[in-house]
């Protein structure tokens, strides 16, 4: 089995002088850190989540419980709203915190069955 090596014409090589090897682009610096800092801030949020009990929030108990509230504020600023539950639903789906289907419900109940759905 062979493997085909992209090399760099003669032309092309740095300093004018034939390339002997494959070409290798050059790694990008710190990126290893990049992702060990992505991985851990993940890990602190999710834990946070729990931590806070804020999963509490992503049930229908406290839909059901904070109905009136959430209403005024829907109807006070509808923009905001919209865009601090979208924001919401993509952090909680980013961190797979239990509830997600509890945020459908509540998009739909929020801002009507069409704007719930686009949301």
């Amino acid at each position: 089995m062979t493997r085909s090596v992209r090399t760099i014409p003669d032309d092309k090589a740095p300093g004018g002088t034939p390339d002997v090897g494959p070409y290798r682009p050059p790694a990008a610096p710190g990126g290893g850190w990049k992702r060990v800092i992505l991985l851990a801030g993940f890990i602190v949020a999710v834990a946070l989540v729990f931590v806070f009990d804020l999963d509490r929030f992503l049930r229908l108990d406290a839909l059901r419980d904070h109905k009136a509230v959430l209403e005024s504020l829907v109807s006070g600023n509808r923009i905001a709203a919209a865009l601090a539950f979208v924001a919401i639903y993509a952090a909680s789906t980013a961190l797979s915190v239990p509830g997600a289907t509890v945020l459908t419900v509540a998009g739909g109940f929020l801002f009507g069955l069409f704007e719930g759905t686009a949301y």
